[in-house]
């Protein structure tokens, strides 16, 4: 809340006096709590004639129109790359138990460091191919802006789609089908997409609910994408995000490595 120097001065000469409410629109139940509280302690103290209600201005900062397709489209990012990285990666190890083509692997000198690079590689440049698509499109025929460094953008997705295919290999070290590996695949998604903020905010989730969602990769890049898309967020910005990215990437990778290993020999 921001309040005006000449304030009183205004108040007091009966004078139009301007007072300044900053919301955050990510917190959108929080934010109109507590402009109501303002808006009634200015009526209860000064009067209707100050209220909320009375030569009221709304503007919103990163979207002046609440085109909710910028809200949409900038979103796509992370489940693109969810349903890539998670069904590559899943789908990987599983097709090779099922055609029994994983025996003649695990008898060549590749290690398990070594297949865990050959099969992040492709479901990384997949998503960043897929990704670049959809940024050519939604800029190009739904007008959404970049304000920010699509750099920072795709060096996030990079580190986020490792993020996820430790996941993906993870679950497929645990199923012998293609079949099992499809629905693990969904057992995680839905989850996922639920508790990353997409459907519904996550402050006006339960306590519980908000500590899981922190270890949720979704939550991280819709932050992101909505940060470089609207808010002009540059790679010094997002480090937080890309730290988070890095230590859920290291603990799924270093996860299925071990899966990998134990399941070899």
């Amino acid at each position: 809340m921001h309040i005006p120097v000449d304030f009183s001065r205004c108040v007091e000469r009966g004078e139009p006096a301007p007072l300044q409410i900053l919301c955050d629109g990510q917190r959108s139940n929080s934010s109109q709590i507590a402009a109501g509280y303002v808006s009634s302690i200015a009526s209860g103290m000064f009067g209707s004639d100050t209220a909320a209600g009375s030569g009221a201005t709304l503007h919103h900062l990163y979207n002046p129109t609440l085109n909710d397709r910028w809200f949409i489209l900038s979103c796509l990012f992370g489940m693109l790359g969810m349903i890539t990285s998670v069904n590559i990666s899943c789908m990987a190890l599983a097709r090779k138990r099922e055609t029994g083509t994983y025996e003649q692997l695990c008898v060549t000198p590749l290690g398990p460091a070594e297949l865990l690079i050959g099969k992040t590689a492709p479901a990384t440049l997949i998503l960043v191919g897929q990704c670049l698509i959809v940024l050519l499109i939604a800029t190009c025929c739904f007008g959404l802006p970049v304000n920010g460094s699509p750099a920072a953008l795709f060096i996030a997705l990079i580190i986020y789609s490792l993020s996820l295919t430790g996941i993906g290999f993870a679950i497929s070290a645990f199923c012998k089908t293609q079949q099992q590996a499809f629905v693990g695949m969904f057992c995680f998604a839905l989850p996922a997409v639920l508790l990353s903020g997409f459907v519904s905010p996550t402050d006006n989730m339960p306590p519980l609910l908000q500590y899981i969602s922190r270890a949720d990769p979704l939550y991280y890049i819709f932050i992101v994408a909505r940060s470089v898309f609207l808010k002009g967020y540059t790679l010094p910005d997002i480090l937080p995000q890309l730290l988070t990215f890095a230590t859920i990437g290291a603990c799924t990778m270093a996860f299925a490595y071990t899966t990998l290993r134990l399941k070899r020999s």
